[in-house]
């Protein structure tokens, strides 16, 4: 029959025939749809190539390629037989096959779109998200479902269920709940509205959308459910939240007129009073906030508030850096409290005072991670000689940061450096012979063995000259300058045996 088609594609009576062993063979089905599919679109004979899919499609199990030909069958229909309806109804049996396909849905939306045909689109994705057990693909389903509901069929309530049904997937995630926000405020369900603004404060991280969320609880407290107390404490977290709030303060000195709730509420407006007045009251309010807090963390949040006041409003940056000095002292590990101690002593100039609090803080946690202590002593370190010009104070710091980790080559250049400016020979000497003993690379550890060696010829000490060349041989002990230096050191000791010995290895070397 293929070779008939091939010479007579046209031969209506053989492709009948090659569709009957098709409809009559199971298991021929998949070799009549390849034969007949490509006579059948060279014919134009749209009809059947869409019933001969049908029939391809009988005998296939792969998700996959089920939906392949379903949305092949949906094209012959749309662009070929001007079937859109049917071509849609081909898509939404394509979606059950594949409901996670992003382009079925977006070719199902494009023909609802023309069609107005969307309750069908509903029913298929609320069969699909009921039989899936994907949490994720069932979530993604039910809020196609609710937004087809919603902007299309104009259901709130259905959308409603669909995105319920969306949060019992996956649970509360913020942009379900935002939409459960807006459809419950439309339909002005006002007990759900009140559950939903309160899961929500659970999952958003902004203050300020959570200071209006509460804002939100209190109005429906008051004007929907009359508990005046409720929206009092709402109030006030809304406003420690976010503090310029005005619709929260209006709304708060509005229950000032009830007697019995006018303590509490006027506690809560003289702090946002204070608060906006930016007085030194404000600041010693602060300072309240710091002794009653708990916690560490919660400490030195408390005074990068004071601080913030106490630079901002009360124009006191000394201050506010003896508040950071305080909050180190007690946090080194904070990094956020050392960059603004830093950039306060920029602003004051005081960067002894911060290096000595910096100092002692190291010195009363002795348990800092290693890694974490040898950065601020480099830190220190910077600070006391780049600003407060105490070389001093930044050796000991470096010294400090050896106590941590010994080995640090970084730590050891810094301490170089600063040995040198001072003129400490003798101590420079050894620190490049620290360095030299940890270096890795030959030629760099050889450059330092040399620089110390030069320094001790300096220093007329042949005993510490002698002692680097053979720490080097150690390491390398045909190294050519290593031992021609000590050849000439112990030739001036008089010891010509090892100098005749380090000639013999010398000549060994070149040979």
């Amino acid at each position: 029959y293929r070779k008939a088609l091939d010479e007579a594609p046209e031969d209506a009576d053989v492709v009948a025939k090659v569709r009957a062993l098709g409809e009559n063979h199971e298991d021929l089905r998949a070799a009549v749809a390849a034969v007949l599919v490509p006579v059948l679109e060279r014919a134009s004979r749209f009809a059947e190539l869409a019933e001969v899919l049908e029939l391809r499609l009988t005998v296939e199990t792969d998700p996959g390629d089920r939906m392949q030909t379903l949305v092949r069958i949906a094209e012959v229909q749309e662009t070929r037989l001007g079937r859109t309806s049917d071509a849609e109804a081909s898509l939404l049996r394509a979606l059950a096959e594949r409901p996670d396909a992003e382009e079925l849905h977006r070719e199902i939306t494009r023909l609802a779109e023309g069609s107005g045909s969307w309750a069908r689109y509903a029913e298929v994705l609320a069969e699909r998200a009921a039989a899936t057990f994907e949490p994720e693909l069932a979530k993604e389903l039910y809020v196609r479902l609710a937004r087809v509901a919603e902007e299309r069929l104009g259901d709130d309530r259905r959308a409603v269920e669909a995105f319920v049904k969306a949060l019992e997937q996956v649970g509360d995630q913020a942009e379900l709940l935002l939409a459960l926000d807006r459809l419950y405020s439309r339909l002005g369900d006002h007990a759900a509205l009140a559950d939903v603004l309160e899961r929500r404060v659970l999952v958003e991280s902004s203050e300020s959308l959570q200071a209006e969320l509460f804002y939100r609880l209190a109005v429906l407290y008051v004007n929907e459910f009359r508990e005046p107390a409720r929206a009092l404490a709402s109030l006030r977290t809304a406003l420690e939240r976010a503090p310029e709030h005005e619709a929260a303060v209006a709304e708060l000195e509005k229950l000032t007129a009830e007697r019995e709730l006018f303590d509490e509420a006027a506690e809560v407006l003289e702090e946002v009073y204070r608060t906006r007045g930016q007085t030194d009251r404000l600041a010693r309010l602060y300072e309240k906030r710091v002794d009653h807090a708990e916690g560490v963390a919660e400490r030195s949040e408390a005074r990068r508030n004071l601080a913030r006041v106490l630079e901002e409003d009360v124009r006191d940056s000394r201050a506010a850096q003896r508040v950071i000095e305080q909050g180190v002292l007690e946090s080194p590990d904070d990094g956020a409290l050392i960059d603004e101690l830093e950039r306060l002593a920029h602003q004051t100039a005081e960067w002894k005072a911060a290096g000595e609090a910096l100092a002692s803080a190291l010195e009363q946690h002795p348990e800092l991670d290693s890694e974490l202590a040898v950065e601020l002593c480099l830190r220190l370190s910077g600070w006391l000689r780049e600003r407060a010009g105490d070389d001093a104070g930044a050796e000991r710091a470096l010294e400090r940061a050896l106590r941590y980790e010994p080995n640090n080559d970084d730590v050891l250049a810094r301490l170089e450096e600063l040995k040198r400016a001072s003129g400490q020979q003798r101590e420079l000497f050894e620190t490049l012979r620290r360095r030299a003993r940890i270096q890795v690379d030959d030629a760099r550890r050889e450059e330092l063995y040399r620089q110390a060696k030069e320094l001790a010829d300096e220093l007329g000490d042949s005993q510490a000259a002698e002692s680097v060349l053979r720490e080097l041989l150690a390491h390398d002990d045909m190294n050519a300058w290593a031992l021609d230096s000590l050849t000439v050191l112990r030739e001036l000791a008089g010891d010509y045996r090892e100098a005749f010995d380090l000639l013999v290895r010398q000549s060994e070397l070149s040979s």
